[in-house]
């Protein structure tokens, strides 16, 4: 499987077959990779964005995280909240919204924290597209680390 480097920030992550370097929405992406499933719908990507966490604490952060995931669902429960599974140090948070791009999209989110910065993998699709892709995914989510 390809791997997928940012040099400067010192990350990675591992991409499936299929998934290609996608272009980076705003300067805070440091890696954006995208799934070319069909040319004229939605493309399922997902992106690492890193933050400065200071002066929040981790738990903090998780927080402000969470409440922005409930605010875009509009839900008071997330599908997903909480640390995955034994081994790895992220959060995780899932949920789904159609108050963004006037469609449903699914999110899932691992938070890492690495010194004074919070690196966030978000995986992006629609529901459907999400479910089918979800084990490619979680490829993408689980395989951040240092480079």
């Amino acid at each position: 499987m390809p791997v997928e480097v940012s040099a400067e920030h010192g990350v990675r992550v591992t991409t499936p077959d299929g998934w290609q370097r996608g272009a980076a929405a705003n300067p805070a992406v440091v890696l954006a990779v995208v799934r070319p499933d069909r040319p004229d719908e939605f493309q399922p990507n997902v992106q690492l964005v890193r933050h400065p966490r200071t002066p929040l604490t981790p738990e903090e952060y998780v927080t402000l995280s969470r409440l922005e995931a409930k605010r875009l669902s509009g839900r008071a429960d997330l599908a997903a909240d909480g640390p995955p599974a034994a081994g790895t140090a992220a959060w995780v948070l899932e949920y789904e919204t159609d108050r963004l791009a006037g469609r449903s999209l699914r999110f899932r989110q691992h938070v890492h924290f690495l010194g004074d910065d919070a690196f966030v993998l978000t995986a992006t699709a629609p529901p459907q597209a999400f479910e089918r892709l979800r084990a490619e995914i979680e490829v993408v989510l689980s395989s951040f680390e240092r480079a």
